[in-house]
């Protein structure tokens, strides 16, 4: 199944811009949803338009390298889920392989990844192999909670070689993070970030790595990025993610922007107001699907009353455009 979302653009107060990039997120995850839900708006915060290819929603099809070819960036999403992943079809395999030969940029996302075809540390990896030769993984050495005596990574620290580039540290919704893979790589790959801290048995197993040594761009985050512990660090984290791998995303402050979306009654039951510093023309309501369920012209008005009493409770992405098709964009919990 395959959707498009028109991702706006506001995080933390600040109206964002991008140039013309498209991401599709390949959905491989049918265990706990509601991570794949965060990571979508946290994707709309971050200022991105995707492209959903969710595999659990089309019965199992998987995509093709046709179906991948032509965005700016493929993310294959596989959150916590360990069971049956789509991302270890030898066809999916082979095409993920020409994807990134063919000068492609790919993200392998999930911490269960590993065990789901290996079974738990160790196993070692070479040449043949899509961990080896795409991703730069020579060998999966530990596991949270299930190596280091049931208790879980506490956080992760950034590499000293990508100092600055990243934020020092990320810690999760959670004390500890079970069942994140620690790894080694090539010499050609970069690390981005590893277990800790130093009093933590795992200390230094690393869980996020770039390598780009076949022509295409290839990160690979070994732990869940929904479970990171806050809406801005997430968002924070994807923006550096991208701004990292230099692919001309362009996230920046729009100098046009005056002041940001503002919601009054957040959260809310029934109805919520947005503020704007200039006239909107549109407000639209996604759900977390990115399926419209809301549209409205609002001819100009700066506050618009935005009645939610016939939505089912959840977390909802407001998005707004005013008159010189500036995007804004907020998030909505109806109880």
């Amino acid at each position: 199944m395959k959707r498009t979302l028109l991702l706006g653009l506001l995080a933390f107060g600040t109206l964002f811009t991008t140039q013309a990039q498209n991401v599709l997120l390949v959905n491989d995850n049918d265990n706990i949803t509601y991570n794949t839900d965060t990571l979508l708006n946290d994707l709309l915060a971050a200022g991105l338009n995707v492209t959903v290819w969710s595999i659990p929603d089309s019965g199992g099809m998987l995509p093709d390298l046709a179906a991948m070819t032509g965005y700016d960036q493929v993310i294959w999403y596989a959150s916590t889920d360990g069971v049956d992943l789509g991302f270890w079809d030898l066809g999916v395999q082979a095409d993920l392989l020409d994807l990134v030969l063919n000068g492609n940029t790919l993200w392998v996302v999930g911490q269960d990844l590993l065990y789901a075809l290996y079974g738990g540390a160790p196993a070692s990896f070479s040449s043949g192999d899509l961990v080896y030769d795409v991703m730069g993984l020579t060998s999966y050495n530990v596991q949270s909670f299930s190596d280091d005596g049931g208790l879980g990574c506490p956080a992760v620290y950034a590499d000293a070689g990508v100092a600055g580039q990243f934020a020092d540290s990320l810690t999760w919704i959670f004390a500890t993070n079970w069942y994140m893979d620690g790894v080694s790589h090539v010499p050609s790959a970069t690390p981005i970030y590893a277990m800790g801290p130093a009093s933590y048995a795992l200390d230094g197993a690393v869980s996020m790595l770039h390598h780009n040594g076949l022509g295409g761009q290839v990160m690979t985050i070994l732990f869940d990025p929904a479970l990171i512990g806050s809406f801005e660090a997430r968002v924070t984290f994807l923006q550096e993610t991208f701004g990292y791998m230099d692919t001309s995303v362009g996230i920046r402050p729009n100098p046009d922007a005056t002041s940001e979306l503002r919601v009054l009654g957040n959260p809310t039951t029934d109805r919520c107001v947005l503020v704007s510093a200039t006239p909107l023309q549109r407000v639209q309501v996604l759900d977390a699907s990115g399926r419209l369920v809301r549209d409205l012209g609002v001819n100009g008005s700066v506050n618009v009353t935005l009645e939610l009493k016939e939505l089912l409770p959840a977390v909802y992405t407001v998005r707004t455009m005013d008159a010189e098709q500036r995007i804004g964009t907020a998030r909505v919990v109806k109880h």
